[in-house]
């Protein structure tokens, strides 16, 4: 590297929290009709399931009113793979696309969905995954294309109704109404600062509010807390010689190490 050119560290300073979900009744909601406008987009999580084998919402904006209506949702579903699914009318055909690696149970995942308009790209761990389409096609149906949406939930499928409560633990879920490229895909699982444009982030740190829009969510559940996890820790060995030289950065909401490289 030339003499003052940079690299941001993965952050090493930030102890991560997560909300922590029971499996049996733990959720975040809030009721609106959420990016009822939008054609494209990302979401962006990071989560752990206690529990394999079975199908466990991470992200839904549903219609409330009825078992068999409009959908979309990111989830695990029963072989343990990333899944989307969406219905755009109650008689309509319902598009489910899956990636193709499994989840480990108690590991964490950086999680991320996008569509262009056109279709999806499911990202793990930074990496787009070869996906197989297990129902219609893979249409990239998103959010602005489901009309009757009630709410946007955290960790719960929620309609007439709520069923696949998450079990396990979910940390810093946001939304872009772009389609982020590989590259921003990529350092968001690295912990480096998110990408321009965030509309939504959930980081269930220290409570649920959004810290970036208005949507904050509401917290319901027998045991749905913020928690340490160590697992969540960004921690990263620091390489140090006499030429090197670490500054601070941040944000606006997290602080990070900065290497900056000098050139003997």
């Amino acid at each position: 590297m030339a003499d003052g050119d940079t690299t941001v560290l993965v952050n090493p300073l930030e102890a991560r929290r997560a909300a922590i979900f029971d499996g049996v009744n733990d959720k975040l909601r809030n009721g609106t009709n959420f990016r009822a406008a939008d054609q494209t987009g990302t979401i962006s999580a990071w989560v752990k399931a206690d529990t394999l084998g079975t199908v466990m919402t991470i992200f839904g904006s549903l219609d409330e009113g009825g078992a068999a209506t409009e959908i979309f949702e990111l989830t695990k579903n029963a072989s343990n793979k990333i899944q989307i699914t969406t219905r755009i009318n109650s008689s309509g055909t319902i598009p489910q696309v899956e990636g193709d690696t499994a989840l480990v149970a108690d590991t964490w995942y950086h999680v991320a969905l996008s569509s262009d308009g056109s279709s999806w790209k499911i990202y793990l761990d930074g990496s787009p995954m070869s996906l197989t389409i297990l129902a219609a096609t893979n249409d990239g149906s998103w959010l602005g294309d489901i009309p009757n949406r009630d709410s946007v939930t955290i960790g719960v499928r929620k309609q007439s109704t709520e069923v696949q409560f998450w079990d396990g633990a979910i940390s810093d879920v946001a939304y872009w109404d772009r389609q982020l490229t590989d590259a921003e895909v990529l350092s968001l699982s690295k912990r480096a600062p998110i990408p321009s444009g965030s509309l939504n982030r959930w980081k269930l740190d220290d409570d649920y509010t959004d810290s970036v829009g208005s949507l904050d969510m509401t917290n319901t559940g027998t045991y749905l807390a913020i928690q340490d996890d160590l697992a969540t820790r960004g921690i990263a060995a620091l390489r140090v010689n006499a030429t090197d030289e670490w500054k601070m950065a941040s944000d606006g909401e997290d602080l990070y190490l900065v290497h900056v490289e000098k050139s003997t």
